[in-house]
């Protein structure tokens, strides 16, 4: 038995992604017991075990999870060499995964949603995958092939990308229209009188400059822009937002920005991609559509 059956890999990663052995079935299309019969196959081929699965549950051994990193770096691999081949005979065809950060639909310089229908205005056999996640998340699995292209503010180049610049996004600082600051006059508004509050913070790095701020007040931490504003419209904490992401919120009289020169950021977006890889076809094709847009 072949120790490198897509087959077995395939399956063991599935397992993993779902939990467990019944939500792996339905995206597979094989039962439970063949799922089993896959995973036990592959154990006997590496000769120790992978997981545990009982009435205690499904859970990964030490070695199950170091084969499972292994195994989905070895299932990418595969599917991009099938795709540089099918590349030779001209034909668009294999998996595309694009990464993104949130917020960016509100962002008119970001015309992802525009790129993605001009790049599949031609005939393909494409599976897209579009995942969202922060700078940071994108530029690992760009670096780890999990990714083929990633678009989001990237705040420092990193070894094997290449990045492509698309615009300057605008950060300002907010307060709910329930916070003390909201109808506090603009010559109250200084980065002292701030010191005393509460501040919330993305767990990614936007090199906002809001850390200047902190003092007394609490800080808390998000993972996204939509968990971010929930604490601002909260009107316990202040925070930095795009300005093209909270301007519908501004106009409803929900939030207001705190009018202040210090507090207005840059961030910059880039389209990045890897360099080590074979530029496929496909990503090549995506990455001119997508520049192509943000150059008219």
């Amino acid at each position: 038995m072949s120790l490198f059956s897509e087959k077995l890999l395939r399956t063991f990663c599935k397992v993993v992604e779902h939990g467990g052995f019944s939500g792996a079935q339905y995206e597979l299309g094989i039962s439970q017991p063949a799922i089993s019969c896959h995973i036990r196959d592959l154990e006997t081929i590496l000769g120790y075990r992978l997981c545990e699965r009982g009435r205690g549950g499904f859970h990964l051994t030490d070695r199950g999870h170091s084969t499972y990193e292994k195994c989905k770096k070895i299932l990418i691999q595969f599917e991009d060499f099938q795709t540089e081949l099918m590349d030779l005979r001209d034909v668009l065809k294999g998996p595309l995964r694009i990464g993104v950060v949130d917020a960016h639909l509100s962002n008119e310089a970001v015309p992802l949603s525009a790129a993605i229908g001009k790049f599949f205005d031609r005939d393909n056999d494409i599976q897209l995958e579009l995942k969202v996640a922060s700078p940071t998340e994108l530029e690992l699995e760009l670096i780890n092939g999990t990714l083929h292209l990633a678009i989001g503010p990237f705040t420092q180049t990193m070894n094997g990308l290449n990045y492509h610049y698309i615009s300057a996004e605008t950060h300002l600082l907010y307060c709910g229209e329930k916070h003390p600051l909201f109808c506090a006059d603009p010559s109250e508004i200084t980065p002292d009188s701030l010191r005393n509050h509460n501040l919330c913070h993305r767990t990614y790095n936007t090199h906002s400059g809001i850390e200047l701020l902190e003092g007394k007040g609490q800080t808390a931490l998000v993972s996204n822009m939509e968990a971010q504003t929930s604490l601002i419209m909260s009107g316990k904490f202040l925070g930095a937002l795009p300005d093209h992401y909270a301007r519908p919120w501004v106009e409803k009289g929900n939030l207001r920005a705190l009018e202040h020169e210090t507090f207005v950021w840059k961030s910059d977006f880039h389209l990045a991609t890897r360099t080590s890889s074979v530029q496929r076809n496909v990503i090549s094709l995506f990455t001119q559509d997508f520049l192509s847009l943000i150059s008219n």
